[in-house]
Parts: C-alpha cells; structure tokens; sequence
C-alpha cells in the first residue's frame, strides 16, 4: 500500500505548475494512512521520479513527506505527490520554517538562485534568480526567518526573509579568516590579509561542501580539506582547522553535540571535540576499503549513515568505531550512491544518485540494536590495550568494566615474578592500579 500510494502519477508528464496526484489515488492514501504508518519496510522500495536522476533528497522534520530535486530542475513531494519545475537543475532542497505541517520548501540550483514553495499547496512563496553569482552546493534553516547557503566559490550567505532578498551576510571560508593573533593586519591592506590566510591547496578547491548547525555556530564542510567554524552572532570566521589533504564532504555533530564527524573523499572519519574544532582527536578508518564518503545522514546520536562511492549505504558506530552494516546498494548502472536522508524517527532512509531517476527507501529500524550489540561485545571482549592498561580485569576488590574503582592487582607472569623467584621471595608486592 505504501509503495502504491508513493507511486501514485510517477509516470505522468510534469507540468511548469505543480499538479498534485488524482483524488481517487489520495481518497485511497488518507484511507490507508493508518495502516502505512504501521507499515514496516522489511528490504527495499523503490520509486521512479520522472526521466532525470535525482540530485538532492531530504526529509520533513515532523512526518515522512520527502522532497527530491532532479538534475533536470524539478522538485517533487513524495506522499502526496507534488510536482513542478523549480530551476534549472535543482542543486539541495530543505525544509524551512517552524517545526510543524505549514512549513516551505526550500531548494536552490546550479545558477545561484533559490525559491520556497508552500509544502501542503505547492504554491510559490518567495524567488531570487539572483541570490548568488556561482552555484549552490547544500542548504541550511537557521530558524523560522533565516537560512544559509553554502556555494561553490567558497561563500557562507545567510539569508533573512524578513528583510530583503539580498544576503544578509556573506564570509569567505578563506579570505575572511583570520588566525589568532593577527588583528594587527586588519588596517594593513590586501597584501596583509593574505599573508594572515591559510592558503588553500595546490588544486585552488575552496568550495562548501556541506554545512550542519551547532548552537550558535555554523559549520562548514569545504573541499580545500578544512573544517570552517562561523559565529551568526558575531558575525565572523571563528576557527579554521588545519589542512586534511583531502576535500571534506560532509559534517555533523553527534554524541549529543559533544563530537562532530566530518567525512573525506578519502573514506576517513575525522572526529573533533566539541570546542576543540581546529585539530581533529581522534579518526576512523572503517570505511577507506568502501572508497569515499559522498553523504552522510546521522541516526541518532551514535549511528552515522554513509553512502560512499562504491554505491553502497553502510551504517558505521561512532565510538566505538566500527561498522555495524551494509544497508544496500544503489542499481548497479549509477557509478556512487551521492544522496542520503533520514527521517525524523531514523526507521526510514532514503537513497538517490544523479544517474538515476529512482529513489530507494530502506528500513534503519534495527541499526539502534547492532550498536547495542557492538557496544556489549567491546566491554565483554576489551582489546589488548586496555587488558594491558587493567581495563576489564578483576581485582581484589571485585572491580571491572562497569566503573572506575581502585584495587590491588597482582603481576603475574611478568619479570616481577621471574625476579621474584630468583631472590626467593614468597609474596610478591602489590600495587595501586585505576581499573575502568
């Protein structure tokens, strides 16, 4: 039924306006609205959007509505079926505005312009043709009044619709930073400027791959390998870290916010700690066999959703690192899997490349339980590093993996006892030693 109802008029011609699905298909949809909801997706579905291949995917805050842009420049609303064309070739789509059934559709294209459409009527709210001067690489709601776009030459615009259509504001990831210590160049020119500048790689990529929201800050995912820190409230380049040899493709915070995840082209995972953005504390490797990262959607605080270059979606824990799943595979004719969303609840994901003009939902809903596994095995089975550290051994005091408690532990089999023997000693000394 859900299949049914999501493929309603897939094949029908698209109009320059929006046109919504027949009535008797959407009498049948609200009919079965219950049972949909209930519905669990054991493997795969699959939906066919028009003739161009999808470009951009994302989901809606509050339900399972799903917006999806085509290379072609049009945008559909998945459940019901919304269709019209938006630009050129759509670039990223979001949804804008309070949580909740009246929000707008937010898309941008490879011309630098943007238009938001009424989510439930297909109507449209605002345009500009003209809202930047190169295209634009991913989108991001601030609050209900104001988003921001990250482009390809390298700039961060926040935009207000209450105001006018023009950028709000506009910081260059590269020429607006300044390191710590160099507010002496500000009076002294261009030249000044540049030498205070993290200068980019050799291949001159400094545009804006991805961007994700921390509390009062902006973080910026850019091809010249670096991880760009913005302040809204102050209205500058806070942090720039440093370079990581290869462009990065996406970030987000998870742990709560404690730890934010950036994916390179490489496969690596780079971590950094909340406050510590400028030098990376710790990476993951789990996924450099499965080529580059090309999206990534979290589900949940500790899952991390990756679609990587061999059109595969593989589901990876973040601390501890390892790789809980492969989700599936894109059709074997698209060369990468280049879009990844999830909704709210995190039990539905959805897949799309710009080399086919299908759509793939698969069902998340058991990755919570692998990461609970994977969490049990590792405090069952510590690695050799923490044995040798006195992680998950007992002690006289019955301490183990659950906390940290201090017991006496002997050494045995160690050159202590080897020492011990041939001085003759009957009791071997004991120490002091924190056991996790």
């Amino acid at each position: 039924q859900l299949q049914a109802a999501l493929m309603a008029d897939s094949d029908s011609e698209d109009s320059a306006s929006f046109n919504s699905s027949a009535t008797t298909d959407s009498d049948e949809a609200e009919s079965g609205s219950d049972e949909e909801q209930q519905l669990d997706i054991a493997d795969c579905i699959e939906l066919k959007i028009g003739q161009a291949g999808v470009s951009a995917l994302a989901f809606h805050t509050c339900d399972r509505r799903l917006a999806c842009g085509t290379i072609d420049g049009r945008g559909s609303l998945v459940e019901p079926l919304i269709r019209g064309r938006y630009h050129k070739c759509v670039r990223c789509v979001a949804f804008h505005g309070p949580d909740g059934p009246g929000q707008l559709l937010l898309s941008a294209s490879s011309l630098g312009a943007f238009k938001l459409h009424d989510a439930r009527t297909g109507g449209l709210a605002v345009k500009n043709n003209r809202a930047r001067d190169c295209g634009i690489n991913c989108l991001l709601s601030v609050n209900p009044d104001q988003f921001v776009t990250g482009d390809e030459d390298g700039w961060l615009s926040l935009f207000d619709l209450r105001k006018s259509q023009a950028a709000a504001l506009s910081l260059h990831v590269q020429a607006d930073w300044r390191p710590p210590g160099s507010e002496e160049a500000d009076g002294q020119g261009e030249e000044a400027t540049k030498s205070a500048t993290a200068g980019p790689p050799e291949d001159g990529l400094c545009g804006v791959g991805h961007v994700s929201m921390m509390p009062g800050h902006v973080l910026a995912a850019c091809e010249d390998g670096t991880l760009t820190t913005v302040s809204l409230n102050k209205r500058k380049v806070l942090m720039k870290s440093e370079f990581f040899g290869q462009p990065l493709t996406c970030v987000w915070p998870m742990k709560g916010g404690s730890k934010v995840v950036a994916g390179t082209e490489a496969g690596s995972l780079l971590l950094f700690n909340k406050g510590e953005l400028a030098n990376i504390s710790d990476k993951s490797s789990v996924l450099e066999a499965a080529g580059g990262i090309e999206a990534a959607c979290p589900v949940g605080p500790d899952i991390l959703v990756c679609a990587c270059s061999d059109s595969r979606l593989h589901a990876v824990s973040v601390l501890p690192h390892a790789r809980l799943d492969c989700l599936g595979q894109q059709p074997s004719d698209t060369a990468a899997c280049l879009r990844v969303a999830a909704d709210p609840t995190g039990a539905l994901l959805a897949s799309a490349s710009p080399e086919s003009a299908q759509i793939r939902l698969w069902s998340a809903g058991r990755l919570p339980e692998l990461h609970r596994r994977e969490v049990d095995r590792r405090r069952r089975n510590p690695s050799r590093k923490k044995r040798r550290a006195g992680v998950g051994g007992e002690t006289e005091d019955g301490g183990g993996v659950s906390g940290i408690k201090t017991g006496k532990r002997r050494l045995q089999g160690s050159w202590l006892d080897l020492l011990g023997t041939e001085l003759g000693l009957s009791d071997m000394p004991t120490f002091d030693m924190p056991t996790v």
